[in-house]
């Protein structure tokens, strides 16, 4: 199985997944339903709510920048850290979606393979696994990583802002990227794992 085509229409980020099967029979098969359709349904997995695209664009890829004055106010203002104009700030990627692709693929395949043979429909099959793709993205996100390793860690900066980060009441609370103190850059609650589903185009 191969998915690593990633999509960013600004409202929407997804990894398509495509399926590669092995076995003539299994080909004969599912060719001759696909032959039914003039285009076969597409199963893309990812971030469908506008709201989150970006921040999912910028933890999959990573950013650079450098410090502006403004945002030098703001760091020894607000964190009591200074950076000097011109600092340059680093963010690495973390790709939730395609490393969840890469390490998921076989089983994805296997999963593929084995509901259009019990449900003898390549579409239903391809549904099928869209009910079980987004929780290995999900679970990507909390663990910080796949088995083909982790993601690098936040930095003592990100965490100092994230320490930072009280409600109007004074108390703690999740940020974007994980609970407070955690290093790890997963992601525990919030809107970006709420966003991520399945959905298919075509068909």
């Amino acid at each position: 199985m191969a998915s690593d085509d990633i999509t960013h229409t600004g409202k929407k980020m997804s990894v398509t997944v495509k399926i590669n099967l092995s076995g003539d029979e299994l080909k004969r098969r599912l060719r001759s339903k696909l032959e039914e359709k003039t285009k076969a349904p597409r199963l893309n997995v990812g971030v469908n709510n506008a709201e989150v695209a970006t921040y999912a664009q910028y933890l999959e890829y990573g950013w650079v920048q450098r410090v502006t004055p403004k945002q030098a106010g703001f760091f020894r203002g607000v964190h009591g850290v200074n950076l000097p104009v011109g600092t340059v700030l680093t963010n690495p990627p973390r790709p939730f979606l395609r490393d969840t692709a890469t390490a998921e693929g076989a089983n994805w395949g296997k999963l593929f393979r084995q509901a259009f043979i019990d449900l003898g429909s390549a579409e239903k099959a391809i549904k099928f696994l869209g009910l079980h793709a987004p929780a290995d993205v999900k679970e990507t996100l909390s663990k910080a990583g796949t088995s083909l390793g982790d993601f690098p860690l936040r930095s003592p900066l990100t965490l100092l802002m994230a320490k930072n980060n009280h409600n109007p009441k004074g108390r703690n609370r999740k940020d974007s990227t994980g609970t407070l103190e955690r290093a790890e850059a997963g992601i525990s609650s919030g809107k970006l794992e709420r966003s991520i589903v399945s959905w298919l185009d075509g068909g």
